[in-house]
């Protein structure tokens, strides 16, 4: 088994909580689990952790009322750490379709470095759908019309994205049309990704 790297990070406005930033794309699905590989279901069972829930690239963690990151801290990096090395072992409560979980990489890779990278450069991305697993986004600013178009949605956006979900189909840019308006479950991970509703 092959160490899987990982780090912590505080949610805002929740100190029960902490996020374990992961390499993205480990599992294959996204949401709440029903079960955990031992060491990590043995603090979910005892009442150490109270939520365990997979996101594109991290591991959302809530503790227990009467128990402090303080003192359960390194138990639970551990647990996590060993729970990490064998992904096929979780499952998930509700495994959602595959067009949420698109989505949600989608997301995230906009908020995240690819979306950055565009910004940076003067170009803008949104979330135009989700069918099929198969995604249409809308390149524009200075994207438009760079000749650098085609590898920046394909080397860079679909790459990231498909880190994060290799089970996306196609990723495509489109000129006009409506945002996806479609909810795609939990947003509090998300950020300040703002989307044109349509």
């Amino acid at each position: 088994m092959t160490p899987v790297a990982t780090h912590p990070e505080a949610v805002p406005g929740d100190d029960r909580a902490l996020r374990w930033v992961t390499q993205a794309g480990l599992f294959e699905f996204i949401g709440e689990i029903a079960h955990a590989p031992d060491a990590l279901q043995a603090l979910v069972d005892d009442g150490t952790l109270v939520r365990v829930e997979v996101e594109p690239a991290a591991v959302l963690t809530s503790i227990g009322l009467g128990r402090t990151w303080r003192d359960e801290g390194a138990r639970v990096r551990t647990a996590i750490c060993t729970a990490l090395e064998t992904p096929l072992m979780w499952v998930a409560r509700d495994p959602g379709e595959l067009d949420d979980i698109v989505r949600m990489a989608v997301v995230d890779a906009i908020a995240g470095d690819s979306g950055k990278f565009i910004r940076s450069h003067g170009g803008e991305v949104e979330l135009v759908s989700v069918h099929g697993g198969d995604v249409q986004v809308r390149l524009g600013g200075a994207c438009e019309h760079c000749p650098a178009f085609a590898f920046t949605l394909s080397s860079r956006f679909e790459a990231d994205v498909r880190a994060r979900c290799p089970r996306v189909g196609k990723v495509k840019s489109i000129q006009g049309g409506a945002c996806d308006t479609t909810p795609s479950g939990p947003k509090s991970w998300i950020g300040r990704v703002t989307a044109r509703r349509g």
